[in-house]
């Protein structure tokens, strides 16, 4: 069975652009991208992060999505498919 990770779609809404992050990313980089990006400092209020990643996120990393959960989206897929390039909105 395939996990909710490869199944969901990012849902694109017109007023908020959002960046994709792909490709071999470690856990601590992603974090520390994630908090910048949603700095209070940056006009990014508006802006969602979607993490395209071959594999399930780890569980210290599912940890600090839900920290920003209405911001961050997780997708389990292959950044060079089309189908999940799709579900990115990409």
């Amino acid at each position: 069975m395939q996990s909710k990770y490869r199944r969901i779609d990012y849902k694109k809404s017109s007023d908020i652009e959002h960046v994709v992050i792909t490709g071999s990313v470690g856990i601590q980089a992603i974090k520390n991208f994630c908090i910048e990006l949603f700095h209070e400092d940056h006009a990014s209020s508006s802006t969602n992060a979607v993490l395209l990643q071959p594999h399930d996120p780890k569980p210290d990393l599912e940890i600090f999505m839900q920290k920003h959960k209405k911001l961050m989206i997780y997708l389990a897929g292959d950044p060079l498919a089309g189908e999940d390039l799709s579900r990115a909105k990409v």
